[in-house]
């Protein structure tokens, strides 16, 4: 069971405490889309719903339905939607969300009259919210016919369970393609796809097709740093500054920053989380250019802040170190052979999709100018590969099992979060167990890698469609191998 935060955002909060719960879900539903700004009511406003209109017959069809659920219900309800997609707060898109599992036939009805569905608005409630990224909007370079998502996601080669848990998942957002691979005993067990890497032209997505692995990338840093530390080429607990050639590292007030290498990989280091991180157009300045005249950070370091340029420091830490860029420290060493980083995804790649307003988006790719952070690209099939050479007992010694130890060793407390943020991984209680990994987002994608140590099971799952219930997904099929 997931520990449940209580902190919601303060509009959606106060919503709630000024909504006459008598009312039923209309009521809550009438202020939360009245919330100024809220993502909530800027999806329900792109698929051009009339609020009242939704709020009355809401009133007449859901009201009478639906057993009252009180002030603390719909805040536990819509903090589970939360965590169900691993968002590290909670708004008023997840509330939304939360009232759709109460009557889905009910609302099925009703969004059927606005020319929509629950699958739909799910969707353009994930996309109003990919408008607050930090990295910048994204943008689209062709449209489709919503009808085009993969509504039937069943797959000879799957195995009942997983092909179950894809059915529910697929059953509530659309997905245009999915790549799953899982472990069991420290091996791959299961390999499947489903659906398409591109649209235009038509290609299906097989395994050996790579994808984003978005911030599942930094499990590959973390994975390279370490390898580094066993070898006594650096010190996690030295001041990262003392291994840089390529730029300075300042602490807020100018002087060298007293950082160390295991609080850059434990988001401890005091640096901002990035802004910008995605570029369109023209060729693209490498980062110790970038940051040539240095890098100051924002706090002194010891709070937690999750922080993409963070890990873009530690890359350029292992270049200056090795000579060796940080992929090359763990790709080839665990035969991920499928798998590549650099600024742009590879020729071949799945292409990233995004629902709007009724459409079906391909996403137009964009270099990641926070290396370390971002920019694997990968296979499902070679993430499980990553997920082996961290488990404890391999036998081929990727990395001693002390070493793999530390990963999780003092893991430091994300504010309002279940998980704890380790060394490149973070920890949390899946089925009342200690799983272990991280979770990726980039417009048009979704990736999760997660693994149970002690049972030496993961699973690696890829989606090429902006998917915030792929961390469900594969947390379900995780706790039932």
């Amino acid at each position: 069971m997931l520990h449940m935060t209580q902190v919601l955002r303060p509009r959606l909060a106060a919503a709630l405490d000024e909504t006459d719960l008598a009312g039923g879900a209309s009521a809550v539903l009438a202020a939360v889309l009245r919330v100024p700004a809220g993502v909530a009511a800027q999806a329900f406003q792109a698929l051009d719903i009339d609020v009242d209109t939704f709020v009355r017959r809401t009133a007449e069809e859901v009201d009478g339905h639906v057993e009252p659920i009180g002030r603390d219900g719909w805040r536990a309800r819509a903090t589970a939607a939360a965590h169900r997609a691993d968002h590290e707060f909670v708004g008023t898109e997840h509330l939304v969300d939360a009232a759709l599992d109460l009557a889905p036939d009910r609302w099925s009805r009703i969004l059927r009259k606005f020319g929509t569905s629950p699958k739909m608005l799910r969707a353009q409630l994930w996309r109003s919210a990919l408008d607050t990224s930090p990295g910048g909007t994204w943008q689209s370079v062709r449209e489709h016919p919503v009808d085009l998502v993969l509504e039937d996601p069943v797959d000879g080669h799957a195995s009942p369970p997983v092909a179950a848990a894809v059915g529910r998942l697929f059953a509530r957002e659309p997905i245009v393609g999915l790549s799953l691979a899982t472990v069991t005993g420290g091996a791959i067990a299961e390999v499947v796809s489903f659906g398409c890497a591109s649209l235009d032209p038509r290609r299906a997505l097989t395994p050996s097709v790579p994808s984003h692995a978005c911030s599942v990338t930094k499990i590959v840093t973390a994975a390279a740093v370490l390898r580094l530390a066993e070898k006594g080429l650096l010190s996690l607990d030295e001041p990262a500054g003392a291994y840089l050639h390529s730029l300075p590292l300042h602490a807020p007030d100018g002087t060298p920053s007293s950082a160390t290498v295991r609080q850059l990989l434990t988001h401890t280091a005091g640096l901002a989380p990035g802004q910008g991180l995605r570029q369109y157009d023209g060729p693209v300045v490498p980062f110790a250019q970038r940051y040539r005249d240095g890098l100051r950070a924002e706090s002194d370091p010891g709070r937690w802040s999750y922080s993409n340029l963070g890990y873009a420091v530690l890359a350029q830490v292992i270049a200056d170190v090795s000579g060796r860029d940080h992929h090359e420290q763990v790709l080839a060493p665990l035969g991920m052979t499928a798998s590549s980083h650099g600024d742009r995804l590879p020729a071949g790649a799945a292409m990233g999709h995004v629902v709007d307003r009724g459409r079906l988006h391909t996403v137009r790719d964009s270099a990641v100018l926070v290396p370390g952070a971002g920019g694997l690209a990968s296979t499902a099939a070679d993430l499980a590969r990553l997920c082996i050479g961290l488990l404890p007992g391999r036998p081929d010694g990727f990395l001693t099992d002390d070493t793999i130890g530390l990963m999780n060793q003092g893991a430091v407390e994300i504010p309002r979060h279940p998980a704890r943020q380790g060394l490149g991984v973070r920890s949390r209680e899946i089925g009342g167990e200690l799983a272990v990994g991280h979770s990726g987002a980039w417009p048009g994608y979704r990736a999760e890698l997660w693994w149970l140590p002690g049972r030496r099971t993961g699973v690696a799952a890829l989606c090429n469609s902006y998917t915030p219930g792929l961390f469900h997904f594969v947390t379900e099929i995780l706790g039932g191998l």
